[in-house]
């Protein structure tokens, strides 16, 4: 009888602490990610930058954050260091065209022409008259098939 009062006052603190844990890590993930927003619209990156990678910490598929990482570093001039960012988010959010332009972009400017290339055309299959994946596609062009899927692209 004793032994079993023991036992369920063990699981019930158990479930609480597990419970209480979840909750503050999810609290802690919203006032992150509003923090990083409100940071992000200011235009201040660098406080931005640290309440988004606080964000990727607890959440590690947040497509958003790395997103918004690699945003900033690319808009700062760091294309290598914008591209991992932007690739996993890719990998998160593959129908955000907008992403894969920039990561297109920062290909592009580490000299990764067929990677850019590539992405472009992804983009193009989703929305054809995308005009900034025509562009970038246009720029990645280093040999005559690349000339030639651009052409196509185009008349499309």
């Amino acid at each position: 009888m004793q032994t079993s009062k023991i036992l369920f006052r063990i699981v019930t603190l158990t479930l609480a602490a597990a419970l209480i844990t979840a909750c503050s890590k999810e609290a802690k993930k919203t006032r992150f990610l509003a923090e990083a927003d409100n940071y992000f619209k200011a235009g201040d990156y660098d406080k931005a930058k640290v309440s988004y990678l606080n964000v990727v910490r607890l959440d590690p598929q947040n497509a958003l954050a790395f997103e918004r990482i690699g945003a900033m570093w690319l808009e700062g001039g760091s294309p290598l260091r914008a591209a991992a960012f932007l690739a996993r988010a890719s990998e998160l959010a593959p129908k955000n065209d907008q992403n894969r332009i920039r990561l297109a972009r920062c290909y592009v400017a580490v000299g990764q022409f067929a990677d850019a290339n590539k992405e472009a055309l992804k983009v193009l299959e989703q929305t054809p008259d995308n005009g900034d994946a025509i562009i970038v596609l246009t720029e990645a062009v280093r040999s005559k098939e690349d000339i030639q899927t651009a052409e196509e692209q185009l008349e499309r």
